[in-house]
């Protein structure tokens, strides 16, 4: 596959430990982050081909622009992806899932399509998603991370992988997100 991902910038690596940002957000969530990762430029070697061809699908929708816009969005071209992908909305201080795919909803157990965040998952998971969506809509980025879920919660599969990309609304604010999810366990 063509990646015409930029060969310049910087890869902004998070990781737990040393006072991070993001182990103060593990230690409020209860979501234990293993990794997680801004991409910016050339994808880091160790990312999975088929979410490197992924992300290198978003910079070249993106081209020169901050974000690609939501409706370069297009099923037949993501459908080696589509059962693991959900489209979010932002919807006020919320996001809404118009999208959640049948693999995915397979691996965690239920379909959240059409439902909100907030009405979606306990209080401590909700809490890792709005911080990394809160990283993804800042830093206008995707966001790479590895992340397990408490036992407790009782979720089919307990380690995940996501790749959670950035799209501007009619506003040209970060209102979309396009979020691959895989169970690793």
């Amino acid at each position: 596959m063509y990646c015409a991902c930029r060969p310049a910038g910087a890869l902004s690596r998070l990781q737990v430990g040393g006072g991070s940002a993001v182990q103060a957000a593990v230690h409020d969530s209860a979501v234990v982050v293993l990794e997680q990762v801004v991409l910016s430029g050339t994808p880091p070697a160790h990312l999975p081909d088929d979410l490197t061809a992924l992300y290198c699908w978003w910079e070249d929708v993106r081209a020169d622009a901050a974000l690609p816009a939501r409706a370069v969005i297009d099923p037949f071209s993501l459908r080696s992806w589509l059962g693991n992908l959900s489209l979010l909305e932002r919807v006020e201080e919320d996001w809404r899932y118009r999208l959640y795919g049948s693999t995915l909803a397979e691996a965690a157990g239920f379909d959240l399509t059409g439902r909100r965040l907030s009405d979606s998952f306990a209080p401590i998971v909700q809490r890792f998603y709005i911080d990394q969506y809160s990283l993804v809509t800042s830093a206008l980025r995707p966001v790479y991370s590895r992340n397990t879920r408490p036992a407790r919660l009782q979720i089919t599969a307990r380690v995940w992988e996501r790749l959670v990309m950035p799209f501007a609304g009619r506003s040209g604010s970060a209102d979309f997100l396009l979020v691959f999810a895989r169970a690793l366990d």
